[in-house]
């Protein structure tokens, strides 16, 4: 009995000392973080005694364990290691995500199938030799401590400490001494999140989406009480209407013309309204499409209803619901109309410009637009190659714009539906000419000064990401000025928006993530 305590102990001790060490990276990696407030640091002491009664969790399963099976006593005192490493492992990976995007990935990891989530951390790495520096010490740490504590005589008070402060810290979350931790995101994440991961599939499963069972119906209430001349008129739809269309706002910005405009639809990769726009609330990096603003249709509080990429391309070509796993993923598309079969039947040549490989996406993309009869669609094989560039997401936004400019050029007889998606502020923000256009930011940072320093600080906080919108913005301002020497720009509306927001902007919003900027110019 003493030695399987001694081994307990010696479990105990090795996973405690392994949460130590990642906690402290993941609060090192959080210091410098404008979003990150220094309270932050008490939640790391919390979620730390969490991590301890996980510890007691897995020493207390091993005693069962052995008081069943004491002859395989050995064996499973190398499985529990085992099982702590790999669990070690997975909470560093968690941390290291969390610290770049601060949003934490229980969120969105059980949408992707295996394959996708394997593109896309082969997509977004940068450096995998020094990306898997943290997880070798994870797994050097471990070894080392659990050789170290079976050679030496560990002081009892130590185990028990460590043990109360699990139960204290159990006990705060508990009590929930102080409510508003509950409501922040960063709270929740350090705090819970970890080893509450592995419970979230099942609660995905059994998530109730009834009406009847969330606050939407206080919301909707209220709704009511501050528009009461509205006359509404589905219960089911609670925020339906009749609408008095005589009140025609958009007209007066319209001329009244013999042909058909052409039509260019700009969908930004990760465009966000907090970097993007007038007021952006971390302070904007794209100088040219804040200027087009000015001239311009802008609807600055618009919401995309996509999270990633491929969802933006039905709900926004087709207003067509995302469902269970997204519209496109569906086996069998229903029938359903878009603006591209709109336009098609109305004599429209219709194209799709996306500089990347396609195959590499799971998404039926093709499939989706080749069902609404669109005339071309052109990847990354349809694109010349940038010289000493090497990126997993595809070519840069030049060759896209420079490219897709030249093949519009080409112009039939008929108006003309193009559609662009950008690529270049994807992760790991991979451009052309980094270091001068990261000198051109750093310059318009200093020349703007409506910037407050503390937007500055968030610029600069992440500087790859903000020069890749920095650089994405010069090239959609190219693409334009050069649109306006053809003999069409005067009949062409442009479409401009991003296709989703990005996590890592305010952890304590998360509807920012869906806010991005629509403008038509």
């Amino acid at each position: 009995m003493l030695k399987q305590l001694n081994t307990i102990q010696r479990l105990f001790l090795t996973f405690s000392s392994i949460s130590l060490v990642i906690r402290i990276i993941e609060t090192v990696m959080l210091m410098n973080n404008p979003f990150i407030e220094s309270e932050s640091i008490f939640y790391e002491f919390i979620g730390y005694g969490n991590d301890l009664f996980v510890a007691i969790i897995f020493a207390f399963i091993y005693l069962i364990l052995v008081k069943i099976l004491p002859a395989f006593s050995k064996m499973f005192e190398f499985f529990f290691l085992f099982i702590f490493l790999i669990y070690s492992l997975l909470y560093i990976a968690l941390s290291i995500y969390f610290s770049k995007m601060l949003y934490p990935i229980d969120k969105v990891i059980f949408s992707f199938p295996m394959n996708e989530i394997i593109q896309i951390a082969y997509s977004s790495s940068q450096n995998l030799i020094v990306e898997l520096i943290p997880f070798i010490i994870t797994l050097i740490t471990g070894i080392s401590l659990f050789v170290l504590f079976g050679n030496i005589k560990v002081k009892k008070w130590i185990v028990v400490a460590l043990m109360l402060l699990a139960i204290c810290s159990l006990a705060i979350c508990s009590f929930n001494l102080n409510k508003r931790w509950t409501s922040s995101n960063v709270y929740y994440y350090l705090t819970f999140n970890k080893y509450y991961f592995f419970t979230r599939y099942n609660d995905m499963q059994e998530d109730n989406y009834n009406f009847a069972n969330t606050e939407l119906p206080n919301n909707v209430k209220k709704y009511h009480q501050n528009h009461p001349e509205l006359k509404y008129i589905n219960e089911e739809y609670p925020l339906l209407h009749e609408e008095n269309y005589s009140n025609d706002v958009l007209s007066p910005f319209f001329d009244t013309i013999k042909q058909k405009p052409n039509i260019v639809f700009i969908i930004v990769e990760s465009l966000s309204r907090t970097h993007c726009g007038p007021g952006a609330k971390n302070g904007s990096c794209t100088p040219f499409l804040d200027s087009l603003i000015e001239h311009s249709l802008y609807w600055e509080n618009h919401m995309s209803t996509a999270e990633r990429t491929f969802e933006v391309f039905p709900s926004a070509l087709g207003s067509l619901p995302y469902g269970n796993e997204g519209f496109t993923r569906l086996a069998n598309m229903p029938n359903h109309l878009s603006l591209i079969k709109l336009l098609h039947k109305n004599g429209y040549y219709s194209s799709f410009f996306h500089a990347a490989d396609f195959k590499i996406y799971f998404d039926n993309w093709w499939r989706f637009f080749t069902i609404q009869n669109i005339d071309t669609i052109l990847d990354i094989n349809a694109f010349p190659h940038q010289l000493k560039f090497n990126n997993k997401n595809g070519e840069p936004d030049e060759i896209l714009f420079s490219h897709s400019l030249k093949i519009i050029e080409q112009k039939s007889n008929k108006p003309e539906l193009s559609i662009l998606l950008t690529t270049s502020m994807h992760e790991p923000y991979f451009i052309p000419n980094k270091k001068y256009y990261t000198a051109k930011i750093q310059q318009y940072i200093q020349e703007n000064k409506s910037l407050s320093s503390k937007q500055i600080d968030i610029i600069n906080s992440d500087i790859s990401r903000s020069t890749a919108i920095f650089y994405t913005d010069y090239q959609i301002r190219k693409f334009i000025e050069s649109y306006k020497k053809l003999p069409s720009f005067k009949n062409t509306i442009f479409v401009i928006f991003g296709d989703h927001s990005v996590y890592n902007h305010d952890p304590h919003n998360q509807i920012q993530q869906y806010h991005v900027p629509l403008i038509i110019y």
